[in-house]
C-alpha cells in the first residue's frame, strides 16, 4: 500500500528513521489526506463503517494538504516520491534543545609542594536550571542528515533551505525545486497512487482491493486535514 502523508512535523529522528523504515519497505509516498465517508476516526463519536474494527472508508485528496517541518525528512523515503502543485512542503531550521544542570561535588584535596592535589571527588546533588534551545545545528545533526539524504538520493541542497527559515516560519518549497533537488521524483496533477480509477484497468496495481459500497458518492464528506501548530 502506498503512504499518503500531511504532517505538520515533530522529531527529526523520528522523522529519519521513518524515512529508513519507509524506504526498507519500498513504499511509494504521496503529500496527502483522506476525505473519509462519515467522520473522523479521532472523533469521539465516529464509527467504524466496515464489519471490521478499525475499517474507515474515505478517499484521498490532495488539496490543501501539507507536508512541514520534519515532514519532507519522512517523504524523502520513499521509493516514488509525489507532491501535486495543491498541496504543500516546507521546511525550517532545526531546533535543538540542552537540558542544563547544575552539580555540585564535594571534594578533599591535599597541598602537594605549594600545589592543590584533589584526593577524593563526591557529588553532593544536582540542580536543574531550565532547558536551552539554540538552531545552531550540531556538527553531529548535520552529519546524520547528510548521510541520510545521501542514502535517500537527496541533494545536500536541502539543509541550506531548511537553514534559511526561522522555527516560527516556514521555507515553502516549489514543486519544480523538489524535483531539480530531488525531494519528490514526480509531480502529480492528482492522487495519483489512490485514484480510483487506476483499479479499473486491466494492469491494476497490486494494491488495488475492492470494498462493497457503503454509501453513495454523493455522501463523502469535504472534511479537511487538521492543522495543528508546528
Amino acid at each position: 500500500m502506498p503512504l499518503i502523508i500531511t504532517s505538520p512535523g515533530g522529531d527529526v529522528d523520528a522523522a529519519m528513521a521513518l524515512g529508513r523504515l519507509i524506504r526498507k519497505e519500498g513504499l511509494a509516498v504521496e503529500v496527502g489526506y483522506t476525505r473519509f465517508v462519515t467522520c473522523r476516526p479521532t472523533d469521539d463519536d465516529c464509527k467504524p463503517d466496515g464489519a471490521r474494527d478499525g475499517e474507515y472508508y474515505g478517499s484521498v485528496a490532495v488539496a490543501g494538504s501539507f507536508c512541514w517541518s520534519a515532514c519532507p525528512l519522512a517523504l524523502a523515503g520513499g521509493e516514488r516520491r509525489l507532491s501535486s502543485r495543491w498541496s504543500y512542503t516546507g521546511v525550517h531550521q532545526v531546533t535543538t534543545t540542552y537540558r542544563r544542570q547544575k552539580i555540585y561535588y564535594k571534594e578533599r584535596y591535599e597541598i602537594v609542594d605549594g600545589k592543590r592535589k584533589v584526593v577524593s571527588r563526591e557529588e553532593i546533588r544536582r540542580k536543574d536550571i531550565g532547558p536551552k534551545s539554540s538552531t545552531k545545528m550540531p556538527k553531529a545533526t548535520r552529519k546524520a542528515l547528510s548521510n541520510y539524504l545521501g542514502d535517500m538520493g537527496v541533494d545536500l541542497v536541502l539543509l541550506d533551505l531548511m537553514q534559511s527559515a526561522t522555527p516560527d516560519k516556514i521555507r515553502t518549497l516549489e514543486p519544480v525545486e523538489m524535483l531539480k533537488i530531488g525531494l519528490i521524483t514526480e509531480l502529480s496533477s492528482t492522487d495519483m497512487l489512490t485514484a480510483p480509477q487506476s483499479c479499473l484497468t486491466p494492469d491494476r496495481p497490486d494494491n488495488c482491493v475492492l470494498l462493497p459500497s457503503t454509501a453513495p458518492a454523493s455522501t463523502l464528506s469535504t472534511l479537511e486535514p487538521e492543522v495543528e501548530p508546528i
